[in-house]
């Protein structure tokens, strides 16, 4: 892992912020489910909140990239931090941390819409304040901090909405907000030339799209992040917290403990891409990732059998060590692919267009799991653990299949540049 980037004041305020903010995030909607999960007891209420979260992401999305390009990256993820504090201050103000189910709609759309311009916003910034030789062990070093965080967020935000309620917890959040827009405002960032011209918005739209189909790669790859985020993600962010917290029961510490061990995968996944990117090129390493994720959904196959889950009802230590395996695999494959995924197209997509990019690839992935969250809402209402896990195996099975364009491109390139090297 290459400490010395930190010697990078921007990389290094980058890093800060953004952990920071995912900190309160994390720390947040840790106490949030906890909090509808107790109010409602329903997995297809609790699935209605998480959906209704990316609505604005879907018809927004493709026009907040374009906005995004023609403003001051900086002065955007500042503005948006600070805004974020002052509503959560004012929550905390008026409802002495008792929610009702209006409010935490209204919340999570305003969240929602502040995440539309800062998701490109800072897709956009990274590459500014790094080499492009740099971006995939800045991209891993990044993502150590980040899960870092994450690890230590879940259990933290468990145990203190378990003992002294979400009041003090939605004060954590809106503090992080304030450090975070703190320490971007230090940042220096490089000059870009902004086109301002109103009368081609639309045409700005449209090359944000056209990005996706100039390389069967990024296509392929986009297509099998969006299935990812149909059958995937939801499966994790609905399934386990209604499995944990409705069926197995077991205490908010213990479903927080299960919720670190996702960063854990993913901190570790670093380390696995500096010990194999030598050894594996980028379509192996992706296959490589794409194996160890099928390997956990046949773990998640086992709660299809109802001696199995008697098993795990008898005892909470060993739900939450399995729940935890499950996670570990899934998130060390997942980080491992993700570092290849997101150095690709950083280094393949030019600089002004990847606001648009980034903004378009929010919106899709947010369709993905507004849809992965209504299937999965009802599917686990059904309590028959056989048919969410019927679909979850099928997306996997999809997911092979659209990965196929992406190895076969790279494999003609890889060809090429061999044949190049025989001639020299």
């Amino acid at each position: 892992m290459n400490m010395a980037l930190f010697k990078n004041k921007n990389f290094s305020l980058f890093v800060f912020g953004q952990a920071t903010s995912i900190f309160g995030d994390i720390f947040l909607n840790i106490a949030l489910s906890l909090y509808v999960l107790n109010l409602t007891g329903s997995a297809e209420q609790f699935a209605a909140i998480l959906a209704l979260g990316v609505i604005p992401q879907i018809l927004l999305g493709p026009f907040a990239g374009t906005i995004v390009d023609r403003l001051d990256k900086k002065k955007t993820i500042i503005f948006l931090d600070i805004i974020r504090c002052i509503y959560l201050l004012v929550l905390l103000l008026v409802t002495r941390g008792e929610l009702q189910l209006n409010t935490i709609y209204i919340t999570v759309l305003f969240f929602s819409l502040c995440d539309i311009f800062f998701g490109p916003s800072f897709i956009t910034i990274f590459p500014l304040i790094m080499k492009k030789e740099e971006l995939v062990d800045g991209n891993a070093l990044k993502n150590t901090v980040m899960e870092g965080t994450r690890i230590a967020a879940p259990v933290l935000g468990a145990f203190i909405f378990g003992r002294y309620g979400l009041m003090i917890v939605i004060f954590v959040d809106a503090l992080t907000y304030l450090i975070s827009a703190l320490s971007e405002l230090f940042m220096k960032l490089p000059l870009l030339q902004k086109n301002s011209e109103a009368g081609r918005f639309m045409d700005e739209v449209w090359d944000g799209f056209k990005v996706f189909l100039k390389d069967i790669r990024i296509t392929s790859l986009v297509a099998n992040g969006i299935l990812s985020h149909v059958f995937l993600f939801p499966f994790f962010l609905v399934g386990f917290p209604y499995l944990l917290i409705q069926i197995f029961a077991v205490s908010e510490v213990a479903y927080g403990t299960v919720q670190s061990i996702m960063p854990v995968g993913f901190i570790l996944s670093v380390g696995l891409v500096s010990l194999t990117k030598n050894k594996l090129n980028q379509a192996e390493s992706i296959n490589f990732a794409i194996v160890g994720m099928l390997l956990s959904v046949l773990f998640v196959g086992l709660l299809i059998i109802p001696s199995f889950v008697a098993l795990l009802k008898t005892s909470s230590l060993l739900t939450v060590i399995f729940f935890s395996f499950i996670n570990f695999i899934m998130f060390l494959s997942f980080g491992y692919y993700g570092v290849y995924f997101v150095s690709f197209y950083q280094s393949n997509i030019p600089n002004q267009l990847l606001g648009r990019f980034g903004s378009i690839l929010i919106m899709l992935f947010a369709a993905g799991r507004f849809i992965g969250f209504k299937i999965y809402g009802y599917l686990f209402n059904q309590e028959v653990f056989l048919y969410p896990i019927a679909v979850l195996a099928i997306g996997m099975i999809l997911k092979l299949i659209v990965h196929i364009p992406f190895m076969i491109k790279e494999r003609k390139i890889q060809d090429i540049s061999n044949d190049l090297v025989k001639d020299i």
